[in-house]
């Protein structure tokens, strides 16, 4: 019996002690808006490979990710996914107008 529990004891300190997952980038300290359906703020988000892993807590976020790459924002906003498609509708309608021969 006593067997048994040592070894219960000892599988639950290895549950226990998980080591933190790897991610190439983890923001902390920020103002990031997340544009979902609750328009949620969160201070925190981890990103591999280019895709958003998890987004919350700093605190929480730091201690579930080792990341290669960490980023103090002090408390700057952080708008993701926000692109800047900038044109001036006069000129860019002028050119539509034009036929375009590059590359016949």
């Amino acid at each position: 019996m006593k067997k048994t529990i040592s070894l219960l004891t000892i599988l639950l300190f290895v549950i226990a002690c998980k080591q933190p997952k790897k991610v190439d980038l983890l923001i902390v300290n920020a103002k990031v808006y997340t544009v979902n359906d609750s328009m949620k703020k969160v201070n925190s988000f981890a990103v591999k490979d280019g895709k958003f892993i998890a987004v919350g807590n700093s605190k929480k976020l730091s201690d579930l990710y080792e990341a290669t790459t960490i980023v103090d924002a002090k408390q700057k906003s952080i708008y993701p996914g926000l692109i800047d498609a900038h044109c001036h509708f006069l000129g860019m309608g002028l050119v539509a107008q034009k036929i375009r021969l590059e590359g016949t």
